[in-house]
């Protein structure tokens, strides 16, 4: 069993995961990868694929740079795993700088002439670079990201009148600001600059469209494009200009997306493509599937300009891929990917795989995580429970006041459906807000699972509001709609003592998103209860997993455990 999971996590650490980010000097591609294990980044050439390792060291994430830049910013974790980040300016001549700035947990940076980033540690606060060092220009309540810079003004968006909407942020160079929304409550995201307008998508005349509104005499249209409003996009994930000022628009619905330049699709392999960048007259994606590691594609067509290397351990574990919409209790529909592995029966031992956020989604895209269960012969199976993105701005926000509530019952909903029709017996793990679950489900619905595996999990909402910095302190404002007196209702090591099945528990050291002092509360709890559990604390670590190391490290003890319950 021990040299099954090892050669299955041997495969997995082969497998390169790759982004592009970006075009820089000379029309090379700027990738984010783990070409050479760690995140790091890489120059490549958009015709061969080869490519050149920029930086020594990993890197937390990139700044989206101008085109045919020379420069490019990327944040760092200066800390074991604490994700306290410091900017970095690599320059092509190899040259790199560090901006003079106090750690900070930063969420998103925008590079244009100019360059800003949202940091937070003690207060949500906005800093523009200037001469190598940062300078706070405000701080603002609630959360917030930056995506988009022009003539003086800072555009963004976030949660600033209600955990509900999303409003656009403007945000001037002498610090003032100002929130905009065409109407209260309805959800406005990703701002960027477009023929001298602001071009963002809203809900508020119903389902999710594309608006143009000029920032200074305020004036709103809807941009009409042909092919996106065929295709009737469920929500728009990214929004980009090419060299040449052309509009590239990523919109998705039911867990695929398609590439659109000024208006027109571009026809590519079915799957996800998450950025996309244009110049001389060539159009580079990235992209993935359920059986396509992510990689760089050039569209249209989908040649594949960095080809991912599947090893032999793991190819062919993968032999289909199902999509249902599972009605839950109350009858709304739970839309579901169900990866049937090569290497079981069908009925045969299903993993349901819970993704964290909650506000991301499980769609049709290669994961580490999954493969690594289909190579062992289990099938995976991934609800998105409401409060998932890709399905519309309501269904992303029924989650909020509701924590541990009706999410539960959408994942309780597709697990007695597919029980004798996918699965013979079931399962479930999950990372972080997915841990979290996995521990709601293992403890209020004790015998729905047969055992489960909680990864960077939350286990007490009152203490984790208490060691969290002032993002975190916003997301779990935004989660409880305020409400804090749901805290302990909706904290596993409330209903530990129902504990019944099985329990995994696997934690980052240093996370400081979900902090590992609740999760040692928990486990002298289960331990004065004598309940079966095994812990797994996984040394100078965070939360985030910068390299396929951090994931072969959290996978390890998760498939023993899942390969030894199972029998």
């Amino acid at each position: 069993m021990i040299r099954e999971v090892a050669e299955v996590l041997e495969a997995v650490s082969r497998v390169p995961i790759t982004h592009l980010a970006g075009v820089l000097r000379g029309g090379r591609l700027l990738a984010v990868s783990t070409l050479e294990a760690d995140l790091s980044l890489y120059s490549v050439d958009p015709d061969s694929g080869s490519a050149e390792r920029l930086v020594e060291g990993f890197v937390s994430s990139v700044a989206r740079p101008p085109y045919f830049s020379d420069a490019v910013y990327f944040t760092r974790d200066v800390t074991k795993g604490e994700e306290l980040h410091k900017l970095f300016e690599l320059r092509l001549d190899g040259s790199v700088e560090e901006v003079d700035m106090e750690p900070v947990r930063v969420s998103s940076v925008v590079h244009r002439d100019k360059v800003f980033f949202a940091g937070s540690r003690e207060e949500n606060s906005i800093y523009v670079v200037e001469n190598g060092r940062a300078r706070k220009l405000l701080s603002l309540q609630s959360f917030f990201v930056l995506t988009d810079y022009s003539d003086g003004l800072l555009l963004g968006y976030g949660p600033l009148r209600g955990p509900k909407s999303s409003e656009l942020l403007f945000v001037r160079e002498d610090g003032s600001y100002e929130v905009y929304t065409p109407k209260e409550g309805s959800v406005n995201e990703s701002p960027i600059f477009y023929k001298g307008k602001v071009l963002f998508s809203s809900n508020f005349e119903g389902r999710p469209k594309l608006y143009l509104l000029d920032p200074d005499e305020r004036k709103l249209e809807p941009l009409a494009l042909e092919d996106v409003e065929r295709f009737s996009p469920y929500e728009f994930t990214y929004l980009g200009t090419g060299s040449e000022g052309e509009l590239i628009v990523i919109a998705k619905r039911d867990g695929r997306s398609r590439v659109f330049v000024e208006g027109a699709e571009l026809e590519g392999p079915l799957g996800n493509y998450y950025t996309a960048f244009r110049f001389g007259g060539r159009t580079f994606a990235t992209f993935t599937n359920s059986g396509t590691p992510a990689t760089i594609a050039e569209l249209p067509g989908g040649r594949l300009v960095v080809e991912p290397r599947v090893p032999e351990a793991l190819r062919g574990a993968l032999r289909e891929v199902r999509y249902e919409k599972v009605p839950s209790s109350d009858g709304l529909k739970v839309p579901t990917f169900i990866l049937i592995s090569s290497r079981a029966e069908v009925p045969g031992p299903a993993v349901f795989l819970i993704h964290g956020g909650p506000w991301t989604e499980d769609d049709d895209r290669f994961d580490v995580m999954s493969y690594s269960l289909l190579a062992l012969g289990f099938h995976v199976v991934k609800p998105n429970y409401r409060g998932s993105t890709g399905y519309g701005p309501d269904y992303e926000r029924a989650i909020i006041g509701d924590p541990c509530g009706k999410e539960l019952e959408d994942i309780a909903s597709v697990a007695l459906k597919l029980k004798g029709e996918v699965a013979s017996e079931e399962y479930i793990m999950g990372y972080s807000y997915g841990g979290y679950l996995t521990l709601c489900a293992l403890t209020k619905l004790p015998d729905l699972f047969k055992a489960g595996v909680a990864g960077a999990s939350v286990a007490d909402w009152e203490e984790m509001y208490e060691l969290s910095d002032s993002l975190f302190k916003s997301f779990i404002e935004i989660l409880f709609a305020g409400r804090k007196e749901l805290f302990k209702e909706r904290s596993p090591i409330t209903y530990a003592k129902n504990l019944r099945a099985p329990l995994c528990l696997v934690h980052p050291q240093n996370d400081t998103r979900t902090p590992l002092k609740p999760v040692l509360k928990l486990m002298e709890v289960l331990a004065e209860e004598g309940k079966t559990f095994e812990a797994h604390v996984i040394p100078d670590m965070g939360h985030a997993l910068r390299s396929l190391k951090d994931l072969v490290d959290v996978l390890l003890p998760s498939l023993i455990f899942l390969k030894k319950v199972s029998g």
